[in-house]
């Protein structure tokens, strides 16, 4: 009876101790570990924010299915809408990522001035973030937490006029600016660029909050001037906002002015893509006003490489929509923010969350060359000493109302003279 009685304690011992044993594993590696995702989920800019977040969602689907998970554990996502309400609702949001004891990095901000404000909340309780979109240099300016995995406006801007000297081999340039803050810096630094390279710069400014009756007499004088048979201007380059361009370029193309018109993001924006539309010759003959106009993105599908192509095919396949350029780099985003979670060797424990979060920082920052770069869609991910990816845009013309690569094999060695040259200058600016 006593041996009986002994069996039967062991017996329970083995099952109690089984069971912690059991519930501590699933405790260590049933427990997903979590990043935050933040960006506009509705308001204006909730097509990009969902674009994204399904860019992201197909990348960890296939993580957490391969043998190749973080310590055998599920990487989730928690998602936070900012609404691109950079003065109230990004701090408010970027507060309760940074109290949350699970969420290990962040993924966000889309709009610069969100970035700007919520990395402040980032750096304060040290949370790193790595923004798939915002391009002022502020964003990672003097903030060891914030990194970009996109180029600047800067980069986009001194890009833009190398590749107007060394690509079209012009000179003769009118610079158009706004006045706004992307107006006048994006100007700025073209101007810059521009006159170190020797080119002939010919500079208009407006206020942008000027009325729709002082814009349109100062966009006439403008007009009126490159009209002129003596005017040598080859190239018109627009630091505008979508809407003053729809207009201006419709003045410049209603004046049958044969001059090469360029620009950075606003000009691929919807705004000014689709702003024609109401107008009699666009109606007759569907890209009229935006044909030829060249464009700095950061990512066309038909100049890019084959992992572009891989998750473009599997985007469109998971989701029956044709990505754009915010999702490919938020996906990328993930790609080298899990690359660096699984460098840094965390434990994804409450106890230990200010370890692993300052260990993920430092991943993330040693990847600095090209040794230790990851390469994804948008090209090869790594980043300077200030935390910026060491990428450059692509360069697009409209054709029919859609932009195209205007990538040849003949521009091959003309681009790789600008990248080392734009990513020096930038470094000694």
């Amino acid at each position: 009876m006593k041996n009986l009685l002994k069996t039967f304690l062991v017996v329970v011992v083995v099952i109690v101790s089984s069971f912690f044993v059991w519930e501590a594993y699933n405790n260590y590696v049933e427990k997903p570990m979590y990043i935050a995702f933040i960006g506009p989920m509705s308001g204006p800019g909730a097509a990009a924010g969902r674009r994204m977040i399904f860019a992201i969602a197909l990348y960890l689907e296939d993580i957490n299915k391969s043998r190749d998970k973080l310590k055998g554990k599920k990487v989730e996502l928690k998602i936070f809408d900012d609404q691109n309400d950079c003065s109230g609702r990004a701090k408010t949001e970027a507060k309760k990522i940074v109290n949350d004891p699970q969420i290990l990095a962040v993924i966000g901000h889309w709009y610069s001035g969100c970035s700007i404000a919520g990395g402040a909340i980032y750096k304060k309780y040290g949370l790193l973030a790595i923004t798939p979109g915002s391009m002022k240099k502020e964003v990672t300016e003097n903030n060891e937490w914030y990194f970009r995995n996109i180029y600047t406006t800067k980069t986009s801007s001194s890009f833009l006029a190398h590749y107007v000297n060394k690509v079209f081999r012009h000179n003769k340039v009118a610079i158009i600016s706004d006045g706004s803050s992307y107006g006048s810096y994006t100007g700025k630094v073209f101007e810059e660029t521009a006159r170190k390279l020797n080119m002939d710069i010919k500079s208009w400014n407006y206020d942008y909050k000027f009325t729709s009756k002082e814009k349109k007499q100062f966009f006439q004088e403008i007009v009126d001037q490159l009209a002129q048979k003596t005017n040598d201007t080859e190239v018109i380059m627009l630091a505008m906002q979508a809407g003053d361009n729809v207009e201006l370029v419709k003045m410049i193309k209603d004046s049958n002015i044969d001059k090469i018109i360029i620009g950075g993001g606003s000009l691929s924006e919807d705004t000014f893509k689709f702003g024609f539309d109401d107008f009699p010759r666009e109606k007759t003959n569907p890209g009229y006003y935006t044909n030829g106009i060249y464009v700095t993105i950061p990512l066309l599908f038909d100049a890019a490489n084959e992992k572009a192509q891989q998750f473009l095919e599997k985007y469109q396949a998971k989701y029956d929509e044709e990505p754009d350029w915010s999702a490919a780099y938020a996906y990328d985003s993930i790609m080298v923010l899990i690359k660096a979670m699984k460098y840094a060797d965390i434990h994804g424990k409450p106890e230990t969350l200010k370890a692993d979060r300052e260990k993920i920082r430092e991943a993330l920052a040693s990847f600095t060359n090209l040794d230790e770069a990851i390469e994804g869609t948008t090209g090869f991910n790594y980043f300077d000493e200030n935390r910026d990816a060491q990428k450059l845009p692509m360069v697009g013309m409209y054709k029919n109302k859609n932009l195209v690569s205007t990538f040849t094999q003949s521009q091959a060695q003309a681009m790789r003279d600008i990248r080392e040259e734009v990513l020096d200058f930038d470094k000694s600016h």
